[in-house]
């Protein structure tokens, strides 16, 4: 009947594939690339794949692995494994890779990680935090759990960075490739890599697009750049104002025309227009009196989100004294939108319920829950001021004309487009300053912030994978021709530069 077997999408089909399309001949460009495979199926598998890419253009690829955690990915009880078919072992019998085992190079006494004590207790938040999918430094749910998550993580990146240190010294590398920079051990091989004056470069799968991945230089991968990336791509222009006009119709869901490729694939968070009507309680809430202020929190679990606290230790400590604030302020309104995607997400917390229970009994506090469908851009047009943890709605309300306070470092920080007090008390107070003379933003600052917005969500991922990020979307050719996915290769193993431009 012509169907194909019931293994061709698995793994262990995958990397036939590839090493089907290894190049017999191929140009030798001598730099050793580390490739580090860790954590999941996902970045374990892409890791192998890039290798073989690598190996095509030319390079030594040296896949960094850890065989414990390796095997616990690949256990030999799967059928798969069971059935012959399994990804990771015929990956290692083959001799044209080199790969090296982390393990290797453990360290044997508490003297060898003392180095890396100051850094993984410090980091360990963040591993901790993103594990149990609640933010750092837990203190409502699960704080013993959180606390025995974070001794575990201090102990997993010392262990991790000083067994990379050692390793990068015995192989000399050229440059070293890993996941995130933020979560699980990514961030040890980022220090052992600074330390090392190791070029390392740092990718992520970005949801907003399905099959694109970000990168960036000696930094995790959601750290941005934007500023170099406003350099690289000049000045605004007629052009870059017409995108971004038909951005904005795209989030209000006033336009899902989808005839611009960089929209094709792009993740619409809103459920509803901005046209679409609210619900009783929330229109009788709106035609009360009083200045209303908009508050847009993130999704826990994200990991943009991670090292990024200023004032406040986590959102849940912002929202308490927020909604404290308010209720000392009854002739003031707040809206708290949840963000969207928590209906989807996998956090043990759900903002939008913690901030349900903190405005319980407090009039002039209105809680628009995840799980609600009210366009977030019709609260945007309707609020005089705007409050957000770190999210892109601050952007989005910078652009629709409102003034804006953050309670936490966001991405554009740098931009000097908002406001982030350091300490609670100048964050109320700057609350207070706004209140009493609420100026929209200039348009130099609106233009800033459309410009981060192209950025963010056009020009730097590039769509190097199949839209599931699975091995088996993943194909070799032997003479792949340059396309989107051989630039991001090529910015990779530095033939073009962070910003895909040719280096010299």
């Amino acid at each position: 009947m012509g169907l194909e077997p019931f293994f061709i999408r698995t793994a262990y089909s995958a990397l036939k594939q590839w090493q089907k399309n290894i190049r017999r001949e191929r140009p030798a460009k001598g730099k050793t690339i580390g490739i580090v495979a860790f954590r999941n199926h996902t970045w374990a598998e892409w890791a192998v794949y890039a290798a073989y890419y690598i190996y095509n253009m030319g390079y030594r690829p040296v896949v960094i692995y850890s065989d414990k955690e390796i095997r616990a990915l690949y256990p030999k009880k799967r059928q798969l494994e069971k059935a012959g078919l399994d990804f990771w072992d015929n990956f290692l019998a083959d001799g044209r890779i080199e790969k090296v085992n982390l393990d290797d190079y453990a360290p044997v006494n508490q003297k060898e990680r003392e180095s890396y004590l100051a850094f993984a207790r410090d980091q360990a938040h963040t591993m901790a935090a993103y594990n149990l999918r609640v933010e750092e430094y837990e203190a409502h749910v699960m704080v013993e759990e959180y606390q025995r998550e974070y001794q575990t993580a201090c102990d997993i990146l010392a262990d991790t960075a000083e067994s990379a240190e050692k390793m990068l010294s015995h192989i000399k590398m050229d440059r070293l490739i890993c996941p995130s920079g933020l979560i699980g051990r990514s961030a040890a091989y980022l220090e052992a890599a600074r330390r090392k004056k190791i070029m390392s470069v740092f990718v992520e799968g970005w949801a907003m697009r399905p099959g694109h991945m970000i990168w960036a230089y000696n930094r995790p991968a959601l750290i941005y750049d934007i500023k170099g990336w406003m350099e690289a791509l000049g000045e605004w222009s007629q052009q870059k104002e017409d995108d971004s006009t038909i951005f904005r119709n795209f989030q209000e869901r006033l336009s899902l025309d989808r005839d611009d490729e960089w929209l094709e694939d792009f993740h619409p968070v809103q459920r509803s227009t901005k046209h679409d009507n609210f619900g009783g309680k929330l229109n009788e809430f709106l035609a009360r009196s009083g200045p209303l202020f908009l508050c847009g929190t993130n999704v826990v679990g994200d990991s943009s989100t991670l090292r990024r606290a200023v004032a406040f230790k986590n959102q849940k400590e912002w929202l308490e004294k927020l909604t404290a604030y308010f209720k000392a302020h009854p002739d003031l309104r707040l809206i708290i939108r949840a963000h969207p995607d928590e209906v989807w997400q996998r956090a043990r917390v759900k903002i939008g319920d913690y901030a349900e229970g903190l405005a319980r009994g407090i009039e002039n506090i209105h809680v628009v829950n995840g799980s609600e469908d009210t366009n977030t851009y019709s609260l945007v047009e309707r609020a005089d001021i705007g409050l957000a943890w770190l999210s892109n709605i601050g952007i989005d309300m910078i652009i629709r004309g409102k003034p804006v306070i953050m309670a936490a470092s966001p991405k554009y920080d740098d931009l000097g487009i908002v406001d982030v007090p350091k300490t609670q008390e100048e964050y109320f107070k700057r609350i207070e300053q706004v209140l009493a003379r609420p100026a929209p933003p200039s348009t130099e600052v609106i233009n800033r912030a459309k410009y981060y917005q192209r950025i963010v969500f056009k020009e730097m991922s590039i769509k190097a994978v199949g839209r599931n990020y699975l091995s088996w979307e993943m194909r070799l050719d032997r003479n792949p021709a340059f396309n989107q996915r051989e630039k991001f290769y090529r910015i990779l193993v530095g033939e073009l530069d962070e910003k895909g431009r040719k280096t010299v």
